[in-house]
């Protein structure tokens, strides 16, 4: 399984990925999905359009890393369902 970075964490909780407003930004901080990375860069000359194919695999990859806790979730809560199932199941039994 992917290990998931506390940027990563960060990333998906601002919700905000990488795009113009970073790229033609002029404040100083970053708060996008690329961490600082392309802040500005449109302003330095880099170009945008490789900008916008590098945004759309950070999007991906924060699709994916989502897409992988949910189903670790989900999971983790079938087994622990399967847990109570199991102890409810012996319950009966002895009670029986």
């Amino acid at each position: 399984m992917e290990q998931i970075t506390q940027d990563d964490l960060m990333q998906m909780a601002s919700q905000h990925t990488c795009g113009e407003a970073c790229w033609f930004a002029k404040e100083e901080i970053c708060r996008c999905s690329c961490n600082g990375k392309h802040h500005g860069a449109a302003l330095r000359g880099v170009d945008t359009g490789e900008l916008w194919r590098a945004s759309m695999d950070i999007r991906a990859d924060i699709r994916r890393a989502k897409r992988n806790a949910k189903l670790a979730a989900r999971k983790e809560t079938r087994a622990i369902w399967a847990e109570i199932r199991a102890k409810r199941l012996a319950r009966s039994e002895v009670a029986a």
